[in-house]
């Protein structure tokens, strides 16, 4: 059928009519309007958004800005969401754009992932990112004060006081470089001189006949002998200055009855040097100095026999245990040693890994109270604190520490030596209870030696 011109017409100005009356309705968003949902927004500032500037989700366009509500503390952002979108709860909002200078747009974040599904006509909070005129102004105020800064360095540099220190500074710090060569080359010839080299054979001459004195000292028989032998030297030596005075005596009564009788004067001259050389040798042992050096080693001597008293009065006892706790099976082991001196003092240090970790568990000073009992001070279950040993008998020992741990705790073991003589004669069984006052209280049982 042919259609005639005003027909043809007539159709293409209807669907013109139709396809613009669609993209109006498109560009306008009244379909989304009609069946989209609404939700809100909360804003400190906008940064220049627009009405029907695009809403994104993850990049992908929902919905549009509907309206913009200034109110006296916040903006109210009104957005319009397509239908069949599913936001989930836990979304904000922010303000974004495209670029540095792109179109501003609502961006939606989910921050916490969240089943829970955004329900309509909720309020959301927001906040705008910054665009390139907050950054201009950023940039603005940080050269002002870098301005600032730099008049203020110049004026300290172009100071002439600062100049003149600066070089002098200069000055002195080349002065000092130049001395510290001078110092060194010094230093470096005296080290390379013969005069060193020597002198540091010598020392360790010395050094190594020194060791050697030393061990030889820490013989208590050769040092009791050595102090004997002086002893002896000293004794010999007073009773060489009576021998003197009484040899010095009768040589004068004898000079005197050889003079009576007439006797020559050979024998007489002869009488008298002899009693000349043992008045040098009495006037020789009467010297202060002399006296005095042999004071001196005698007092030497008199330490080195205290010294070594002292090492052989100290006492050195070694321990281990194996240790069970009941609060949660807890296996753990004690190791350690304490030194005693003169059954009056003591000093204990011990390793444990009772708290999981090898590490210093125990670290006390002891001393003897009486004859029964020991008081304790120091590091024990890696806290500090104190605590008391009640050693009556010779098979059994009570101990009780008192360590603080958030207020002043309360711990108690009891050993037991089965064996009195042989080999497991230091063997023990113990059996204590920790933190006694407290939930967390727990028994301990263990063996040791």
């Amino acid at each position: 059928m042919n259609l005639s011109n005003a027909t043809k017409v007539g159709i293409v100005t209807f669907l013109s009519v139709i396809i613009l009356v669609v993209g109006l309705l498109w560009k306008s968003g009244l379909y989304i309007k009609a069946y989209g949902y609404r939700i809100y927004g909360n804003f400190e500032t906008v940064s220049g958004l627009l009405l029907s500037s695009q809403v994104r989700y993850r990049g992908y366009l929902v919905g549009f800005v509907e309206k913009i509500e200034p109110q006296t503390r916040r903006i109210r952002v009104s957005l319009i969401i397509k239908r069949g979108v599913v936001l989930p709860a836990s979304s904000r909002l922010r303000v974004s754009f495209d670029g540095l200078i792109g179109e501003k747009y609502m961006d939606i974040l989910a921050e916490v992932p969240t089943d829970e599904v955004l329900k309509a006509g909720t309020v959301l909070p927001g906040y705008a990112s910054r665009g390139l005129v907050d950054f201009v102004d950023i940039g603005t105020q940080n050269l002002e004060e870098t301005k600032k800064m730099l008049e203020t360095l110049r004026n300290i540099i172009t100071s002439p006081e600062v100049e003149k220190s600066i070089k002098d500074t200069i000055l002195r710090l080349d002065t000092i470089t130049i001395r510290f060569d001078e110092i060194l080359s010094s230093v470096s010839k005296f080290t390379s001189s013969e005069e060193v080299s020597g002198l540091k054979d010598s020392l360790s001459s010395i050094s190594l006949f020194v060791n050697d004195l030393r061990k030889k000292l820490l013989n208590p028989e050769a040092v009791n002998d050595v102090h004997a032998i002086l002893k002896n030297t000293d004794s010999a030596m007073k009773n060489i200055k009576e021998a003197s005075d009484k040899i010095n005596s009768i040589f004068g009564s004898v000079d005197g009855m050889m003079q009576e009788k007439g006797t020559t004067t050979d024998i007489t001259g002869l009488l008298k040097d002899t009693r000349e050389t043992i008045q040098s040798v009495n006037k020789l042992l009467s010297e202060p100095e002399v006296k005095t050096t042999i004071k001196k080693t005698n007092l030497a001597l008199d330490k080195t026999n205290r010294i070594l008293s002292t090492i052989e009065n100290t006492e050195f006892v070694p321990y281990a245990s194996y240790n069970n706790r009941t609060k949660n099976s807890n296996n753990f082991y004690d190791l350690g040693f304490d030194v005693k001196y003169a059954d009056i003092y003591s000093t204990g240090i011990g390793l444990s890994n009772r708290s999981g970790k090898d590490k210093l568990d125990y670290l006390q000073q002891g001393i003897q109270l009486n004859q029964d009992i020991v008081g304790r001070v120091g590091i024990m279950r890696s806290l500090t604190g104190f605590g008391l040993d009640y050693k009556k008998y010779e098979s059994l020992h009570v101990s009780i520490d008192f360590p603080y741990d958030k207020g002043l705790n309360l711990d108690c073991r009891v050993k037991y030596s089965p064996f009195n003589k042989g080999v497991f004669e230091k063997l023990y069984l113990m059996l204590g209870q920790e933190s006694v006052f407290r939930e967390n209280s727990s028994f301990v049982f263990g063996i040791g030696f």
